[in-house]
This record gives structure tokens, sequence and C-alpha cells, in this order.
């Protein structure tokens, strides 16, 4: 429909762009966020996870594997968050609230998260009875699918379709492959 005020503008008069309509909740939104800083942490942390599951394969018990990848994942996650919080501080040129710091803490804890899942199907195989080393190979499987299925769902926020999102799941995937490669080198 026509309103008056489209005749009162003028040809070249610039028009306030109108903000994108909010996007609808996703289930993923519980899981890792809305922001692409909670989505690139989800990425980082699945990573970090599986390098250390990768690498772990002959500890000698399923708590040593555990602990390497909790204490791992919350060494990378700090280190992260403080190199930000120094970059932030030189960006602005003054130190961060707390509240700035705590809002940094909350949307990048989707890096720790990501290692509930592997760590879960860890200790789920080891008690249906696998060895540590089978446990440690299953998890890491299950990591490769998850770094893939997180580039899907990346795409899929992204309004990817087609060739792009099978790319985007892929580029996600093959990071995972690369841990596997590292596994097989390494034993």
């Amino acid at each position: 429909m026509h309103s008056a005020s489209d005749d009162e503008r003028g040809v070249g008069d610039e028009v306030t762009p109108q903000p994108e309509p909010h996007r609808a909740r996703h289930w993923t939104d519980k899981l890792v966020g809305r922001s692409p800083e909670s989505w690139a942490a989800a990425v980082y942390g699945t990573i970090i996870c599986a390098a250390v599951i990768a690498t772990s394969e002959h500890e000698p018990s399923l708590g040593a594997v555990a602990l390497a990848v909790v204490v791992t994942v919350l060494v990378y996650w700090l280190a992260e968050r403080y190199a930000a919080y120094v970059g932030a501080t030189l960006h602005h040129g003054r130190q961060q609230t707390a509240r700035e710091v705590f809002r940094a803490l909350v949307e990048s804890w989707p890096m720790v998260q990501s290692s509930y899942a592997p760590l879960l199907i860890l200790l789920l195989c080891y008690l249906a009875g696998a060895s540590v080393d089978t446990a440690v190979t299953i998890a890491l499987g299950f990591s490769v699918a998850l770094l893939t299925f997180l580039g899907w769902l990346v795409g899929r926020r992204a309004d990817l379709t087609g060739a792009r999102i099978v790319v985007a799941a892929a580029v996600n995937g093959f990071f995972g492959l690369i841990l596997v490669a590292l596994k097989i080198a390494l034993h």
C-alpha cells in the first residue's frame, strides 16, 4: 500500500533500514547460543577435545583420558578468554567491567560444553565393556561426526544451501579427520 510519507520522500532520500525480524528460537540456541562467538567456541572446543582424545589412546585409565580432556579444554578456554580480555582492554582503552567479563565468559562457555558429548561417549563405551583404547577410538570417531554436524548446523544458521552447506560440513569434518590422521601417526 502506498502511504503519504512515500510521496513526501524525494528520490535519493535515505530510508532508514528496518531491523531484521528476530529469528525464531532454534533448539540449538539452548545448546550453543545465538552469537557467532558461541558457535566458534563450540567448534574450537570440539577440536581441542578431539585432539586430546586422539593423543591419549595409551593412557592407563579412562579417568586419565577424561581428566586430560577436561583440564586441557578448561585451560584453553581460560587462556582464550584472557587473551580476548587483553585485546578488548586495548581496543576500548579501558579495563572491561565485571559484567562485560562475565558476558564474555558465558558466551564462550560452549568451548567447554562441546567436550561433554565426546566424554559421555567415551564413558558409555567403557561402561559397555570396551577397553580404554577402543573407547578412545569410538569417542574420536564421534568427535569427527560431531564436528561435521556442527559444520552443517553453522551452514544452516547462515542460510547456506546445496553445495555450500555440504562444504561447510566437510571443512569442519576435515579437521576431525586431521586428528584421526594424527592419532594413526602417533600410534
